[in-house]
């Protein structure tokens, strides 16, 4: 595959997180709804009827497309720089070297970050909704009554 078809094809994934920040959440506040006004026969009211979507779910379906977008930068990135070392081995000026270098670290960095959000929206967006709100606290005496140990636990 040449080069600019790459290049289309790592834009169009880096779209996503654009088309995932645009979709209505559904976590709004539900407004009250006349369904006398409702023709039966439609499935407008059976969808306003759909309880809204956790916060956590939302926020987690945008971190995960936003890291998927942010694997792709890193792709794009690694075309750049193997285009930069390619025309540094070729030529042998160091500013060539220079770019493959910075290109390289951009790479490394939206690798790191979008795979970090990727995995932490993932986990976020399907994680069991039975989790919600757990929080427990303890304080208990240290080791030979010494001190004192605070543990705190919650759940997403």
């Amino acid at each position: 595959m040449p080069c600019r078809e790459w290049k289309r094809i790592v834009a169009g994934v880096c779209l996503v997180p654009a088309l995932a920040w645009s979709l209505p959440s559904g976590a709004q506040e539900a407004s009250p709804l006349d369904l006398s006004l409702a023709p039966l026969s439609s499935g407008g009211a059976a969808e306003a009827l759909k309880p809204p979507e956790p916060l956590r779910t939302v926020w987690g379906r945008r971190a995960f497309f936003t890291g998927l977008a942010l694997i792709g930068f890193g792709v794009l990135s690694l075309v750049v720089a193997k285009g930069a070392a390619g025309e540094y081995d070729r030529t042998g000026i160091t500013s060539d070297r220079d770019r493959a270098e910075s290109w390289a670290g951009i790479m490394f960095a939206s690798f790191g970050a979008g795979a970090a959000l990727a995995v932490a929206g993932a986990v976020l967006w399907f994680a069991p909704r039975s989790d919600d709100g757990a929080f427990q606290a303890a304080l208990a005496p240290g080791p030979e009554g010494r001190g004192l140990s605070l543990g705190i636990t919650a759940r997403w």
